[in-house]
């Protein structure tokens, strides 16, 4: 019996109905992708200020700007003073080096500005800043990574800059170092 109902042709009522009329399509999903572009939109633009105000914060060279508005000066004067009075900062490129002892996993990448009094330091600095930058080069590669990490050490090493910085010169002209960036990886 089973098999004379398996081959008995189906009748009107076992046969599904194809509808009729076709659903209205509803705007639900084109709603949903709206607000999901819109969400999309606000999360990138969160992320764009929060990632300009975060790392691409001028806190260096605010310190260069008050450095430079302040009218501290250290030690002898050397040449011409400015007309104004106010110290000058030379920058120099940046410098990457590997610190001692780290076979070449670490590196320190850093700027420096280099505070004079005298107008004719900048020129002599310029001149001479490819020995300038070889000095440092080697001073700051002879360091280990305990010592250019410590922030006690970092004044002794501004010094330490400063005097290798004034040996390349013809007169000591070089009163501060100021790092305008410093980073250790």
């Amino acid at each position: 019996m089973a098999e004379e109902k398996a081959k008995a042709p189906k009748t009107a009522e076992e046969e599904p109905q194809p509808e009729a009329e076709p659903k209205p399509k509803s705007k639900l999903p084109l709603m949903k992708y709206l607000i999901i572009a819109g969400v999309v939109l606000l999360q990138i633009a969160g992320s764009y200020f929060l990632q300009k105000s975060l790392f691409f914060d001028n806190t260096a060279q605010a310190e260069i700007a008050e450095v430079e508005r302040s009218d501290e000066g250290h030690g002898e004067d050397h040449g011409e003073k400015t007309a104004s009075g106010a110290p000058i900062i030379i920058m120099l490129d940046e410098i990457v080096v590997n610190p001692a002892g780290t076979e070449g996993r670490r590196y320190l990448a850093t700027r420096l500005g280099l505070q004079t009094q005298s107008d004719s330091a900048e020129t002599e600095i310029t001149a001479r800043s490819v020995l300038i930058r070889d000095a440092v080069l080697s001073l700051l590669s002879s360091k280990s990574m305990a010592q250019l990490s410590s922030l006690t050490y970092r004044d002794s090493l501004r010094n330490e800059i400063r005097d290798t910085v004034n040996k390349q010169l013809a007169e000591t002209v070089v009163e501060t170092v100021v790092f305008a960036d410093y980073v250790l990886q």
